[in-house]
């Protein structure tokens, strides 16, 4: 689908940090607006679904999904990201592991739509009563379980 996006490899094989997203942005940007555009509209899609989905994606970007399956979307998006972002295949593959590490990063919430709802609010596409509410569950679930005020408060600061 869009092998012919990608840059070739260099000897030199980047880790990507979590520092060093921020120069991504153009490429993870069209990613995550498709999970949280298709979880908006399929309110069953869960995060466990994303997170092998990205999971997937990071063992073979390029391997032909079932079309209208979430892997098949996430490329569509992914070549968009690419046609603005060039990089190479190893780095696509870090990617789609750091968004399952994203996922996985919020697994510790009681809501099987944790990621899917934080990246919806993150992106701005839903409205202020629903990241309220979400920033309360966080509350209520960081107070329930002594998690310190400053990881609480760096969390909420993702959301907005």
């Amino acid at each position: 689908m869009f092998k012919d996006l990608l840059l070739p490899e260099t000897r030199k094989c980047r880790t990507i940090t979590l520092e060093m997203v921020g120069k991504y942005g153009d490429l993870l940007g069209p990613i995550e607006t498709t999970v949280a555009m298709i979880s908006l509209e399929d309110k069953r899609l869960v995060d466990e679904e994303v997170f092998y989905a990205y999971l997937a994606l990071q063992e073979d970007p390029l391997r032909a999904f079932p079309e209208e399956t979430l892997p098949f979307h996430l490329q569509r998006a992914a070549a968009d990201g690419l046609r603005a972002q060039p990089v190479t295949l190893h780095e696509l593959k870090q990617l789609f592991g750091f968004l399952a590490e994203s996922v996985e990063n919020r697994s510790w919430l009681p809501d099987d739509r944790a990621y899917l709802k934080w990246v919806a609010a993150w992106l701005k596409l839903v409205d202020d009563k629903e990241v309220a509410a979400l920033k309360q569950q966080y509350n209520a679930f960081g107070k329930k379980h002594r998690i310190p005020p400053q990881q609480m408060r760096q969390l909420l600061a993702t959301l907005r």
